[in-house]
Parts: C-alpha cells; structure tokens; sequence
C-alpha cells in the first residue's frame, strides 16, 4: 500500500500525529536520500542493487506493513542499505509461513492484532527451532523488540518478550558448514584445491567470460573475501610499487576495498592492501587486456565490469558503480568456471560446487592451520570484530581424509595430479642425456639408494621442489624403469610423521604427493602393457 494510503490509517495505532507518519521520503545512514512514496524503494547500495517491493510482499494486515515499513525505514536510517534489504528478504520468507499472516487477514480490532503479532513471531521461532536454524531468529526478535520499544501497546505478554531476548542464537549457516566439514557447502579439502588450481592453469579458452571466470577464482582462492570486495575493485587498485624496474622485479598490490565497517553503504572509502603474486597479476592483467573493448565513458572502469551500464544508476548517487558487476554476477563467475570445466570433486565423485563463500571458508580454515593470530585472522577476512571468527578457531578436522590405496587410485581418475609424460628412457625424454636436468630421489640416510626418477623438460632453471613437484608438472618424463615405488614410500611414511606429530597442513600436502605418485605408477603399467601388446 502506497506511502500516502497508509498514513490515512494510522488510527488504527491510535496516533494521528506527524511523528508516527511514514515519510515520503528518509535519508539514509551516509546521508543519501531514499524516495519511500510508491512501494518501489531503490536502496543505494554501491555495486549492490537493493530494490525493496512492497507490493510483491502482499501483506495481509494495513497494522502489519506499518510496523514492518517503520522498522525497514529505522534501519536504513540508523544502520546500513544492505541491512534493511536483508531485513525485508527474511520478512518475506519468514512471515508467509505463519498461520497468524492469514489470520490477519480477517483482522477487527486493535487488540487482536498485538496477540497476532505474538504468535506469529512465536511460531516462527518453533518453526527455525524444528528446522535446526535458530541463526535465522536474530533479525526477527530485533524487530518484536523494536516494536515493544515503539508502540509498547502491542505487547500482549511481557514474559514472552523476556523469553525471547533470553534465547542464545547459534553461529550461523555458515559456521555449521565449516564447523561439520559439509562436503557441499564446506570448505574444500586439500585435493579439491589442488584441482580448482590445477585448471585454472589448464584453462586455454579466451573468451572474455572465461578470462573473467580465471581471476574470479584466483582472487577467491588469494584473499578469501566476499563478492562484494570483488565486486567494488576498480582497473586502478592494482597498484606497482616500485615502477621502472625490470619486468621480472615488478612488485605490486592490490587496494582491497573494505565493506564489513556499517558505514560501507556507499564503498570504496577503506581499503586494505594485499600483495599481488606473479601468478594473480597475469590473470588480472590479462582481465584488464580482455575488458579494453568496453568503454565505460566519464565513469570509473571496474576491475569486473558488466557489458552495459545498469540504467537505474545513471543519474543517482550510484552512478560510479553503473559499470560495475554486481556480487550474484562476480558468484555466477565462480561458479560457472566450475561448470564449464566440468570438474568432479575427489571427495564425493560428484560435479564440484565452486562458490565464493566456500573458497573463503577453505581460506580462512587454512589461515588457521598456519597458526595465523586472531588478530591477522580478522584482517585477512575483513571483519571489524571477532565474534564470527570462532567456528574457525574452533575447528579441529579429525576427519582428514586418508589416502588408502583404493581410494587413491580413484582420487587419480577422476582429478589427474599426474601430468607429466612416461618414457622409456634418457633417449626418448627432452634434455634426457643433461645431468643437470634429470631427477633424482636420495634421502640423506640412504644416499647410496639414490634412484634416478625421469628427466625434467624445462630448458630455464626449476624453483619448485624436486623431486617432489615433479609428479604435478607437465614437464616431468619419468622413466618407466625407475623404482616410483621408493618416492611413496617415502611420502606415506612421512605422512604417518606429520599426522603423529599434529602437523595436518604438512600430512596433506603428502597426500597429493602421493596422489601424484600412484597416477605416474598407474600410467607406467599402462605403458608397459601397451608395448608388451604391441602398441605404441
């Protein structure tokens, strides 16, 4: 119902004054002004397009959507645009699902109304109770209390407004998603990150969307933010350093913006700065190369920018981010690379969900594993305290999933740690005859049992770790005659070392080691039986 329409009918609240009035129009916490005369109110939300639309709501009581539009309003004045969309989104979910929405339907008398009200919120919470996501509670017992504050008449029991404000609400969806391990929702496990990262090196499309897809997923996996973040970076915030210097010395940084601060209505005010390594900068160079055909005039160029200029913000006080991507458009870039590739999850078997939530959940389990203060931690997430912080520091994965034999056979099907090619020998193999480019296996203790493993392709010098990097780049030629077998022994048994010793971080990387290994022994046999049937 209209602005105006509604004001007409503040009787039935028993103020008639000005002050109880819905403004036609509010200003919101940075200042901005928001027009509430239709039932169509555009937030302005940065690179976030809030619309709220009353009229698809459909509230069943002209008393109800007066206290949802005062409280709506309350909050885009005193707290943030975003906080009051969120805020309307879990009023439609919630509120429908009652049977006191339809029961207001038919409603008389003022004074129904506050035991209506009461039970709608009371079985709201029955329901998130029974469902398990008491989490969700939390926005609709500010609202009850807000009421109580407001238009204290409506409050038919004071023990139950006690009750409520006495429950303890849980962590949230997310920390039930870290905190169990959800193969879905969860953070990934070692071995999917080692796939996500293997194929965006493998990756060879370039069409834009795909460019745009690579370094989505690099800075997700980099930095572990929110779309948002992402979604406000400009061309400009990749910053060098130290210019003039030679190609292979450039350092840069990349200007983070900050959204977390209740302020951040209106982003790009704070920022955090993040060290930019040689393998991101080419992706986001190659982004910036791949966007020069769209021009976005007088207005700044985003570092994820949309094919055309989103129309309401012309003109507004959003119109700098007109160009900019959205956060569900920066998800669906996550997501799609997924798709598009086509990967399987080594742990279910299943296609691999790739969002941008799960890769900050997987970065924020590993900053723990490395010992990072709570202190780093929040900054690394971008949060202004440290009450989300705890369903990470909590976290003790007890179920870090071993690699038996079988399961690592099938790990190796479907991700593919091997990559590199089985030959026969030095005369087969590239730089084969090269001392200094073949690949050797010697333990300290044993350096007599020094086992001679393949050939390295490379032409320039090798700053991984050989042997053991070996297994995963595509220039390795290991010999079928060399003894693998020596390498995973050597990396079970120092698995078994590291899990007896605590050391989780240091036992999975043994296991794509060994993942590596079991494929280049797997595709020996296959060679060899191949020629022994004539092939090749």
């Amino acid at each position: 119902m209209k602005t105006l329409l509604l004001n007409e009918l503040l009787a039935s609240f028993e103020y008639n004054d000005d002050t109880y009035a819905i403004p036609t129009q509010v200003i919101d916490s940075k200042g901005q002004p928001v027009d509430t005369s239709s039932d169509m109110w555009r937030l302005n939300g940065g690179v976030k397009r809030l619309v709220i639309d009353w009229d698809s709501f459909s509230c069943p009581s002209i008393s109800l959507e007066y206290v949802l539009k005062r409280y709506v309003i309350d909050r885009i004045e005193r707290c943030s645009s975003v906080e009051a969309y969120n805020l309307f989104r879990q009023f439609c979910t919630s509120l429908p699902e009652t049977a006191a929405w339809e029961q207001m339907r038919k409603l008389g008398v003022h004074g129904t109304f506050g035991v209506l009200l009461k039970n709608m919120v009371s079985e709201i919470l029955a329901q998130l109770k029974h469902s398990e996501s008491l989490w969700k509670f939390a926005r609709i017992r500010a609202w009850y209390v807000w009421v109580a504050d407001e238009f204290p008449s409506l409050i038919v029991s004071e023990f139950f407004l006690d009750e409520i404000q006495n429950i303890r609400i849980p962590g949230n969806l997310k920390g039930h998603a870290v905190s169990t391990n959800d193969p879905d929702e969860g953070p990934l496990s070692p071995e999917e990150v080692q796939l996500v990262q293997r194929a965006l090196q493998d990756d060879s499309c370039w069409e834009f969307e795909s460019v745009q897809q690579r370094a989505a997923v690099a800075l997700c996996l980099a930095y572990g933010r929110n779309p948002s973040n992402y979604a406000l970076l400009r061309e400009c915030d990749l910053v060098q350093t130290n210019p003039g210097v030679p190609l292979n010395r450039r350092v840069f940084v990349i200007n983070m913006p900050r959204i977390k601060k209740r302020d951040q209505d209106y982003p790009r005010q704070h920022f955090i700065q993040e060290y930019c390594d040689d393998g991101l900068l080419l992706m986001i160079e190659f982004l910036i190369g791949a966007s020069r055909h769209i021009d976005t005039g007088h207005l700044p160029r985003p570092l994820f920018s949309r094919q055309k200029p989103f129309e309401w913000d012309i003109r507004t006080p959003n119109e700098p981010y007109a160009w900019h991507m959205d956060p569900t458009g920066f998800t669906n870039l996550v997501r799609n690379l997924s798709k598009r590739l086509g990967l399987v999850s080594p742990r279910t078997g299943r296609s691999l969900r790739l969002t941008p939530r799960r890769l900050r959940y997987t970065y924020a389990v590993a900053m723990v594993r490395m010992g990072v203060s709570k202190e780093v931690l929040m900054l690394k997430l971008d949060h202004t305290d440290m009450q989300n912080l705890q369903v990470y520091l909590d976290l003790r994965d007890d179920q870090l999933a071993l690699l038996d034999a079988a399961g690592g056979e099938r790990l190796s099907e479907i991700v593919g740690f091997f990559k590199g090619t089985v030959v026969a020998g030095p005369d087969d193999a590239i730089n084969g005859h090269d001392p200094a480019r073949r690949v050797i296996f010697l333990r300290r203790e044993s350096p007599e049992d020094a086992v001679d493993l393949g050939a390295c392709g490379q032409h320039p010098r090798c700053f991984e770790h050989p042997p053991f990097s070996c297994y995963g780049c595509p220039k390795f030629q290991p010999f079928v005659e060399a003894e693998h077998g020596k390498v995973l022994d050597y990396a079970t048994d120092e698995r078994s070392r590291y899990l007896e010793a605590g050391n989780e971080n240091l036992a999975e990387q043994m296991n794509v080691l060994i993942a590596g290994v079991k494929e280049a022994i797997a595709k020996v046999k296959v060679w060899k039986e191949e020629r022994a049937n004539g092939g090749g």
